[in-house]
């Protein structure tokens, strides 16, 4: 992440962040919290940083009071980090709300041409909730120092809540009472809104109109000063109240008036398309999703036209509905000449067809576009995809797909893959013999996801630099750089520790081999498909080996079952933190902002689990194949 100032941060997606180092406290170390702001607006960012540093000063205040340090010796490490983000985290929401209201409340004055009358209703400078700290006391002669030492042209450093000093009633008796003008002349020059966004943008110009009702208060307050008409002078709270009646009763009138917007929804699919993909590009390094979804809106267009957008509707989605649900799958594959039109012409049987999982995903796809296309007023009425979706019925992901058993582990290592086979031609490789074909694609490939939790698609698209070594540690570098590699997703992108198992079955040595022969990729017998993958021509003969050659069949496994089989292992070793399981088998890691956008889990931690993956139904048979290959290799 970039750094935007002293607490803000910007992802590489245009995200910002709130990023601080909390001090030691006891014995508790430093630590240091990021939490997303959930926006890629500068000014809004800036906005909730104001109010995040108030919270944040609050809870340091908060752990030097003598009840909270009884309670922090009570608190692990762990826990006192998870209660702090989880509070701000909190604390964040109520600042959204609060920016929403302020957006929502300019855009309906916008559209009234009236101007701002109610600083409650400005979520830029929310004064009572954010910026006043508590038990509030103005302190004379603070507002002279401050008008003659603020720069206009420079930015004002945020004060730290200490800098406020609590009023003396003994020491400044001529000011036992500070008039409401004193007090919010104090609160506008110390909190210098207008500093943190560049003079002349329109957030700029709504900060000056939200400011409006500030000075029109100390008109206010300085004029019935002047006057001296005390009995009839209102203070700051039933100044507000009195300007929120007024806003109300306008913007009661306001939501009775038709609301006016303009589509422009004449233009086809297929323009539309590439500006839903332009926006899409930003908001993710893998390519993998961008492909997806021009892969799904190409398809509606094959079956519908690339008609004007205004002529989908229900009838139109159900015809999609119909023909989704009588689909083959993998079509470019098994109708490679045939076009759309031809292939709905086929009886194609049911076992061929699209599952539902696939039909619930296209018309998904198919929904987020009609949906982008609301947003951006390019459609008009209901979502025709709109709850389109089939049920089904209650099953996990990982049900979808079962891990191996002990019992079919035991089958694949005890084949002549793995034990000795009659040679090197198709017809001899599953023929039990003295010959361990241990440089062979299968004999690295299934060896490989067992002891590293690597996709089909990582392993078969590695190329020999992606195998590296930093800080003693060979690892896997997952990445999109080269032919034949797309990330599924962020998570995807990592290093990967190499087994030790691995390395002790001769893995280095291969890759030095190849190095020598002059070869750039690790299997470079596997050719790209027409999906761009080296994966899938393995896939098929993965599928060959363990269902045709050893008969393993039901329980819906297929190559990636052995990722399943990685997660067991890893589960089965106990302790393993979940931010580190993640990252080992390259899935996201919701629960904690930290570890999807700080740094990666250090090489040596993960090295440590990825070396704990066994298998003890297997280690025998493992070791009497190592044993083989050492009295081949020495023949």
């Amino acid at each position: 992440m970039k750094a935007v100032d002293r607490y803000l941060y910007r992802h590489n997606n245009g995200t910002y962040y709130y990023r601080y180092t909390f001090p030691a406290f006891l014995t508790h170390t430093p630590f240091e919290v990021i939490i997303s702001l959930k926006t890629k607006d500068i000014y809004q960012a800036n906005s909730a940083i104001l109010s995040l540093r108030i919270i944040t000063n609050r809870i340091i205040e908060g752990f030097n009071t003598q009840t909270m340090r009884k309670k922090l010796k009570t608190l692990s490490e762990a826990d006192l980090k998870m209660i702090v983000r989880d509070y701000i985290k909190e604390c964040l929401k109520r600042i959204r709300v609060q920016i929403q209201t302020g957006n929502d409340y300019y855009n309906a004055l916008a559209e009234a041409g009236e101007e701002s009358p109610d600083l409650k209703q400005i979520n830029w400078i929310d004064s009572k909730a954010y910026l006043t700290p508590n038990n509030f006391k103005y302190q004379k002669g603070v507002i002279e120092e401050l008008e003659d030492s603020r720069d206009e042209k420079g930015k004002l450093r945020f004060p730290e809540l200490g800098e406020v000093e609590d009023f003396n009633e003994s020491n400044n008796p001529a000011i036992e009472n500070p008039s409401q003008y004193e007090a919010i002349s104090w609160l506008y020059l110390k909190h210098d809104i207008s500093s943190y966004v560049s003079e002349g943008a329109t957030p700029y110009k709504k900060l000056m109109k939200g400011l409006k009702p500030v000075f029109s208060y100390l008109e206010y307050a300085q004029l019935n000063e002047k006057h001296g008409d005390e009995e009839n002078f209102k203070n700051f709270d039933d100044w507000c109240e009195v300007q929120k009646a007024a806003y109300t009763n306008r913007r009661r009138n306001i939501a009775l008036q038709p609301e006016k917007v303009s589509y422009d929804n004449s233009k086809i699919l297929s323009e539309l398309l590439v500006h839903y993909l332009d926006e899409s590009k930003p908001q993710k390094s893998s390519t993998t999703t961008i492909d997806e979804k021009q892969m799904q809106i190409s398809f509606l267009i094959e079956l519908i036209g690339d008609i004007p957008i205004n002529e989908l509707d229900g009838i139109k989605a159900q015809k999609v509905k119909q023909v989704l649900l009588k689909f083959p799958s993998n079509s470019k594959k098994r109708y490679p000449n045939l076009s759309v039109k031809d292939i709905l012409a086929l009886d194609i049987p049911e076992e061929q067809r699209f599952n539902t999982r696939t039909i619930n995903k296209y018309i998904q796809g198919f929904s987020t576009f009609v949906n982008w296309a609301k947003n951006n007023h390019h459609y008009k009425g209901e979502n025709p995809f709109s709850k389109m979706s089939i049920k089904t019925t209650n099953k996990s992901k990982r049900d979808e797909r079962q891990p191996f058993s002990s019992d079919d582990l035991i089958k694949i290592f005890s084949s002549p893959v793995y034990q000795g086979c009659a040679g090197n031609k198709n017809n001899q490789r599953y023929m039990a013999g003295n010959i361990i074909l241990h440089k062979s694609l299968m004999f690295w490939v299934t060896l490989i996801a067992l002891f590293s939790g690597l996709r089909r698609s990582e392993i078969c698209g590695l190329y020999l630099k992606d195998i590296k070594i930093k800080e003693g540690i060979w690892f896997f570098d997952i990445n999109e750089e080269g032919l034949g590699k797309k990330a599924k997703s962020w998570s995807t992108i990592r290093e990967l520790p190499i087994h030790k198992k691995l390395i002790e079955f001769g893995f280095l040595d291969l890759v030095e081999e190849l190095k020598g022969k002059g070869e750039e990729r690790l299997f470079p017998d596997l050719r790209l498909d027409l999906t761009d993958s080296y994966g899938d021509a393995f896939g098929k003969k993965f599928s060959y080996f363990i269902k045709i050659k050893l008969d393993i069949k039901g329980g819906n496994k297929s190559f990636h079952s052995l990722r399943h089989n990685v997660t067991d292992a890893i589960r089965r070793a106990g302790g393993c933190p979940n931010d580190i399981a993640h990252y080992i088998t390259g899935h996201s890691f919701n629960e904690s902002v930290q570890s999807r956008y700080g740094s990666k889990p250090d090489l040596i931690r993960v090295k440590e689990w990825v070396d704990k993956i066994e298998y003890p139904e297997i280690s025998e048979l493992l070791q009497k194949t190592l044993v083989k290959i050492k009295q081949q290799n020495a023949s």
